[in-house]
């Protein structure tokens, strides 16, 4: 399955299937607005997610921008504040 995905891109849509479970926000919730969804999905779906997710973080320089500084190793998105305020004060 983990090949099939890899050399082709294919892989069973079952496994984007997802169960959305209510938690509650509160003691005792009386309105939709009390409780937080989440979804639930395959262990499979996890591991396939983590397995590519750990051979795109090698080649990410070349994918991402050099401006991209959010949900990126080794940077940061307070360093687009800091160089926004140096180009005002510029």
């Amino acid at each position: 399955m983990f090949q099939n995905f890899y050399n082709g891109g294919d892989f069973d849509i079952s496994l984007n299937h997802s169960f959305i479970v209510l938690i509650p926000k509160v003691q005792n919730p009386v309105s939709i607005e009390e409780y937080r969804p989440i979804s639930l999905v395959d262990s499979v779906y996890k591991l396939l997610a983590k397995v590519l997710s750990r051979r795109l973080s090698g080649c990410l320089d070349e994918i991402i921008g050099e401006t991209q500084l959010a949900f990126c190793p080794g940077r940061q998105l307070l360093d687009c504040s800091l160089i926004a305020n140096e180009v005002v004060d510029f």
